[in-house]
């Protein structure tokens, strides 16, 4: 649906169009996909979240808005080119204006999209966005017009669903699916027309964003355990088997660099655990470290492993796994996002909190339950760039607190 006018900043009331010429904030800071960046390191530069450590503190929200018909959010926020996209409980995906939050266009997908978005460009539309729902469909749609350029079926099995983020690199859209007979495959789509390329079954159920390895053309899958994939064929390059006790793997996984020049692939083992792998060695396990039940994801910045945990956010060093801090209260079950100095963590009780990256003392926290629409902070993580912090606050799930509100936060008074 295109709109063409209407009003600009956002309240209680429902979606509101964006006036006729309103044009987005263009440059090169932006959150693309759920890692926002290939290794899903969900840690955003200086010059890419526009918000230093010495802002956090003056955070307060610009606009909020309640997105209908929904009492849960599914769908990590994307920003990029000045507009933040996202999916809903219902289907619906919307393109906002970041700075005010009115709607551009909304799209109408089969089912619900829990996803992330991920932008890109094709000859069909330029540029492009690209997702998946829960009936095991992909998409792309033009992303300045909302229509379609294609669907694509994945998985024929009964239940199946896209609930991992899908990975766009080059002229690829890589697709964790997860079977409704708890099994699992990624597919690799042709971004201009859709077609599968190949198709790997995990074993498992592949219910996560993947992590690129550019280097060495890898996929690196979370599904039970880990698999390396040859990111060109499919084929298997190697494996590390779940533990045998326990519940598998679903995290998704972040590639990281040492000082060194060493890289680690760290993994969460859902009971209790993270790991790191040696990607350069087979998976080969250098080092493991209890941290209680991970949730969601990871963030890794200035050397730190951030983990969300049933417990509250547990930080790591990440080159030896030793145990820095732990902070918060309660579960916290959305991944958290690290800027220089700071890393962001949202809480099952409507919590959005920021910890100093040393020692881990709290600098700043919102009570999202505060405003109309606030609720449980889980899954759909909060993002940061262009100067901005947006959380998505809602989850009407067993355990979870209903909502249905997007939270957009700038530092005011700088």
């Amino acid at each position: 649906m295109a709109v063409a006018c209407g009003a600009a900043a956002q309240e209680d009331g429902p979606p509101r169009p964006c006036a006729q010429g309103l044009e987005p904030r263009t440059d090169s800071s932006f959150w693309n996909g759920w890692g926002a960046d290939a290794a899903n390191t969900r840690s955003q530069p200086a010059a890419l979240a526009g918000l230093a450590a010495a802002d956090v503190p003056k955070l307060a929200p610009v606009w909020k808005l309640r997105l209908p018909g929904v009492n849960a959010m599914t769908s990590q926020a994307v920003l990029v080119g000045g507009r933040l996209y996202l999916g809903s409980a219902d289907g619906t995906v919307y393109a906002l204006h970041a700075a005010t939050g009115c709607v551009y266009w909304t799209f109408r997908a089969d089912a619900p999209v829990r996803t992330a978005l991920s932008m890109g460009t094709n000859r069909h539309a330029h540029p492009a966005l690209f997702f998946g729902d829960d009936r095991a469909q992909a998409y792309s749609i033009d992303a300045k017009t909302g229509k379609p350029v294609w669907k694509t079926k994945v998985d024929e099995r009964a239940g199946a669903s896209i609930a991992g983020s899908p990975v766009l690199y080059g002229n690829r859209l890589y697709v964790p699916v997860a079977g409704g007979d708890g099994r699992g495959s990624v597919v690799a789509l042709d971004n201009e027309s859709g077609k599968a390329e190949w198709k790997a079954e995990t074993g498992g159920a592949a219910r996560s964003a993947p992590a690129l390895d550019v280097k060495k053309r890898l996929l690196y899958v979370s599904a039970g355990g880990i698999l390396a994939l040859e990111m060109d064929t499919g084929r298997v390059a190697w494996t590390k088997a779940a533990p045998a006790k326990g519940p598998g793997v679903e995290i998704p996984p972040v590639l990281h660099r040492l000082d060194d020049g060493n890289r680690l692939l760290l993994v969460a083992h859902a009971p209790d655990s993270v790991l790191a792998l040696n990607p350069d060695a087979g998976g080969r396990q250098v080092w493991a470290t209890r941290t209680g039940s991970v949730r969601a994801g990871m963030a890794v910045g200035g050397g730190t492993v951030y983990a969300a945990t049933s417990t509250g956010l547990v930080a790591l060093r990440v080159r030896d796994g030793k145990k820095l801090w732990s902070a918060g209260s309660g579960e916290h079950a959305a991944a958290p996002v690290a800027i220089p100095g700071v890393v962001f963590s949202g809480s099952m009780d409507g919590k959005l909190w920021a910890f100093g990256e040393r020692g881990g003392a709290p600098v700043w926290s919102f009570e999202t339950r505060s405003l109309p629409g606030g609720g449980s902070i889980h899954g759909s993580a909060a993002i940061v760039a262009q100067g901005m912090l947006v959380v998505q606050s809602g989850y009407g799930q067993p355990g979870g607190l209903p909502g249905n509100v997007v939270l957009a936060f700038a530092a005011t008074g700088r």
